[in-house]
């Protein structure tokens, strides 16, 4: 299964192999804390093979971020919990990464770049530049808070809509830059800081907001410039070109435009079946592209949710023993 489970290192961050669990939000926080249900499902993806661990998007303490109830927080009172999560995944081999996320516009009442209105109501106002330097202190403070729970490294949420894609999709791009100095001032220039940037938006599947390498490049180079590592670029199916003439996908043209690693995610794994054929969305396929240096990392999301052992069940060619993706497991299963 060479190169999946090649060893990869960037910063701090020494990685075991190319597979890591994409962030997904599970809702099973308990007033923000993260709880030993959520250490042990962790846990189960580490002890699975993975390489590295993302978090479910994890909320800056900020009155305005969360759109969906029980999901965690980075706030001084969650370090310890957070500190119980990173033991248990590191125990077993695997590395942590914290999606640091505010939810912005898909919230009712926020704020973000642009207004929303429904029914006459103005639901999400413009921030101003005073809600900005607040978030500012925000983020950074979500920053410190990451590197005292042990992770070794953090995620900035920069897409499918939330705050900081807000801006991405906005003429206001350069408070998300001031976003990514005040993190990399915060955790120090060793402290991997990756970013995520899609194709897509909650509600809106085909709603991109760029349209050709040049558009790209002009996106990813500033956040380069700011203190940015690693570029995860998030699309539905990754196989999918998304530039007319090219084969690549968005991971590998944010590689090529920015000189940054990158990471792809996109509905891999989903079908063991269609997977361990031969096909765009197989695992050959899969391999070949990261020989070939279009990318560095491999992202799965849903398929782990179902098969805690998926990693290693593709690193030793068990791909009939991989239980299948369902409708309906992001809320049946756990942990």
């Amino acid at each position: 299964m060479y190169p999946l489970f090649e060893p990869f290192s960037l910063g701090r961050l020494q990685l075991r192999n190319r597979l890591v669990m994409a962030p997904m939000t599970r809702g099973r926080a308990e007033n923000g804390v993260p709880t030993s249900l959520m250490a042990e499902y962790y846990r189960r993806r580490a002890a699975g093979g993975l390489g590295l661990i993302i978090t479910e998007g994890t909320l800056i303490d900020h009155p305005l971020a969360n759109a969906y109830g029980d999901v965690p927080y980075l706030r001084p009172d969650t370090v310890e919990a957070w500190r119980a999560v990173n033991h248990a995944i590191h125990a077993e081999g695997c590395a942590s990464v914290v999606q640091v996320w505010h939810c912005g516009p898909e919230s009712r009442p926020d704020i973000a770049a642009f207004s929303v209105m429904e029914g006459g109501e103005e639901v999400v106002r413009v921030a101003t530049r005073a809600d900005e330097l607040d978030l500012l202190e925000r983020y950074r403070c979500a920053a410190g808070l990451a590197v005292e729970s042990g992770f070794d490294g953090l995620e900035l949420h920069g897409a499918h809509g939330y705050l900081l894609d807000s801006y991405l999709r906005s003429s206001r791009r350069e408070f998300v830059h001031e976003v990514v100095r005040a993190t990399r001032e915060t955790v120090g220039p060793d402290f991997p800081i990756l970013f995520r940037f899609s194709t897509w938006r909650v509600g809106g599947y085909d709603d991109s907001y760029i349209h050709s390498p040049e558009e790209l490049k002009a996106l990813v180079l500033p956040l380069r410039d700011a203190g940015v590592d690693l570029l995860h670029a998030s699309v539905r199916r990754y196989w999918e070109p998304v530039f007319e003439g090219s084969e690549l996908s968005y991971a590998g043209w944010a590689r090529r435009v920015s000189g940054l690693p990158s990471m792809v995610v996109g509905s891999i794994g989903l079908e063991p079946a269609a997977f361990a054929g031969s096909g765009p969305d197989g695992v050959d396929a899969l391999r070949s592209r990261l020989a070939a240096g279009e990318f560095d990392l491999v992202a799965v999301g849903r398929a782990l949710l179902t098969e805690p052992e998926w990693a290693n069940k593709v690193r030793y060619t068990r791909l009939d023993a991989i239980a299948p993706w369902y409708q309906g497991a992001r809320d049946e299963v756990y942990p």
